[in-house]
């Protein structure tokens, strides 16, 4: 953060508005030309060179504080495409959930299959099972041709 600092021939501080009763020349910035009034010439050159120092010291204050500004807009523009990218992947991720409920339900489907598919081939067994006793029973109690 940029620390403002009381300017002593402007009265007020680079970013803030002059302080009522600071002096105030027709038709310029105030301060600045009050600082370089008419004096003897010594004076003048060393007035001169003091307003031109408070106002360099003031435009430095602002460029700082501007940058400041900008390192903030550009934290917050970083956050913001963070934000975006975030719910970019949240609304994905939707189409994800849903894809992984499906080959979870697939994943349910072919258990079940296997098991259906366990319990055919015991009912096959079973079958088969039965078969061989009724074609064994009908070898006993039915008779063959060969003795019809």
């Amino acid at each position: 953060m940029v620390r403002q600092r009381e300017l002593p021939i402007l009265g007020r501080t680079p970013l803030s508005r002059p302080t009522p009763g600071a002096p105030s020349p027709p038709g310029g910035a105030p301060g600045i030309r009050a600082a370089a009034a008419p004096g003897p010439p010594g004076e003048r050159s060393r007035n001169g060179g003091q307003a031109l120092r408070v106002s360099r010291d003031g435009v430095e204050q602002r460029i700082a504080a501007l940058e400041e500004y900008a390192a903030q807009v550009r934290e917050a523009d970083l956050r913001y495409q963070e934000l975006q990218q975030i719910q970019r992947l949240a609304e994905g991720n939707d189409e994800a959930l849903d894809l992984l409920a499906r080959t979870a339900a697939d994943a349910l489907a072919v258990a079940e299959i296997e098991a259906m598919a366990k319990e055919a081939a015991i009912v096959a067994k079973t079958f088969s099972t039965a078969l061989d006793r009724a074609s064994a029973a009908a070898v006993i109690a039915l008779p063959t041709r060969a003795t019809a």
